[in-house]
């Protein structure tokens, strides 16, 4: 679901585009001039045409770039927070259930918070979208081969770390993540938008899940550790 956070603004004709408008006013005019199979073959040519030509201005048109970097409705305390709660909640309930820890690594983290941003501000669509691209960026910061991202939104709620935690435990295949005892190290973004409707401020969490890097054997690392990153999920 595209969530419509920026109307845009429309651009008016340049003088290319009127041009063009011209040309098909006049080849219209010689096509209602013919009759028969000829203009059934002309107006074909001409919708292929109109078709084209929007196509074209479509690619013409530039891509708004994602804005990773605390936006003016979010408060950069607030995120934090939300961030550091649910790593705690999803860490306790990983410990109810037997299943190691998982390292917050901050590098993720920010994959993380692009993605959220990227939904949040309505350039990227409410999914999965990219989501092999952050698992290529993840094997640069300690992720193994396994990886999983869930994805949640929520408003209306006091705990919203907890309404995030809840939406993944209805989900089998959200479970499914929260639950693999493969995975020891996590990266979390967290972003404000609206709601689908419009109605509420919103909340957008992602959190990727990777398994532990083998440290010596990694292709990603070049068989090199790195420095700054502790793979112990304890320290």
């Amino acid at each position: 679901m595209k969530l419509k956070c920026d109307k845009g603004s429309h651009r008016p004709a340049n003088s290319n585009t009127q041009l063009i408008i011209g040309f098909i006013i006049w080849v219209t005019e010689r096509i209602f001039s013919l009759d028969g199979r000829k203009m059934q073959l002309s107006l074909f040519s001409l919708i292929f045409t109109v078709l084209m030509f929007g196509c074209a201005r479509q690619v013409q048109s530039p891509l708004r770039k994602v804005e990773v970097g605390i936006q003016p409705n979010e408060n950069k305390k607030e995120l934090e927070g939300l961030v550091q709660s649910l790593h705690i909640k999803v860490n306790q309930y990983r410990e109810e259930r037997n299943l190691p820890r998982l390292l917050m690594i901050t590098k993720i983290n920010a994959i993380a918070r692009k993605h959220s941003a990227g939904m949040a501000q309505g350039i990227i669509a409410w999914s999965h979208q990219g989501s092999r691209d952050r698992f290529k960026q993840m094997s640069l910061y300690g992720a193994g081969l396994k990886k999983s991202e869930n994805l949640a939104r929520v408003w209306g709620r006091t705990d919203l770390a907890q309404g995030a935690l809840e939406s993944w435990m209805r989900s089998p295949s959200h479970k499914a993540a929260l639950e693999n005892p493969q995975y020891s190290v996590t990266g979390i973004g967290v972003a404000v938008g609206k709601s689908p409707k419009e109605e509420h401020q919103c909340y957008y969490f992602t959190q990727l899940y990777g398994s532990r890097e083998v440290q010596g054997t990694s292709k990603s690392f070049g068989g090199r550790r790195i420095p700054g990153i502790s793979l112990d999920p304890k320290k």
